[in-house]
């Protein structure tokens, strides 16, 4: 093969190996935000789903409180809780740590809720939660 034969065969080897998967790879983290139409949210316990949960921690003014034990384990996927306490007037903003990326980003669902003085929110139809990488 002529020189310019091994130059093109290198350079498609090249452009065949850069169309991988974009997909992230290894540990790293997601952050999440609570959000609700109520004026003044104090607090919400969430439960979080997802395979590789290394830790959630709080954001901003928001606080986490959670005994980090994973519930069930089947095939790798874990549930824990965890109460998200808000310090400061404002938006309820934390970080999920994931063993690895490439498993997708874990499932977030508010379970309860207080008001800034501690009364129960009943009905949480209000509530989403906004999870990105």
């Amino acid at each position: 093969m002529k020189r310019a034969g091994w130059v093109l065969a290198f350079l498609g080897a090249l452009a065949l190996g850069a169309c991988g998967d974009d997909r992230p790879e290894g540990p790293g983290s997601f952050t999440g935000e609570v959000r609700s139409s109520l004026p003044s949210v104090g607090a919400v316990i969430v439960e979080i789903t997802g395979t590789g949960i290394e830790a959630v921690e709080g954001a901003g003014s928001t606080l986490a409180f959670g005994d980090g034990a994973a519930q069930g384990a089947e095939g790798g996927v874990q549930t824990r809780r965890y109460i998200l306490v808000n310090e400061a007037s404002g938006t309820l903003a934390f970080t999920v740590r994931v063993a690895e990326l490439a498993e997708g980003h874990p499932a977030v669902v508010v379970l309860a809720a207080v008001d800034a003085d501690n009364q129960p929110i009943t009905s949480l139809v209000s509530f989403s939660v906004d999870l990105s990488r």
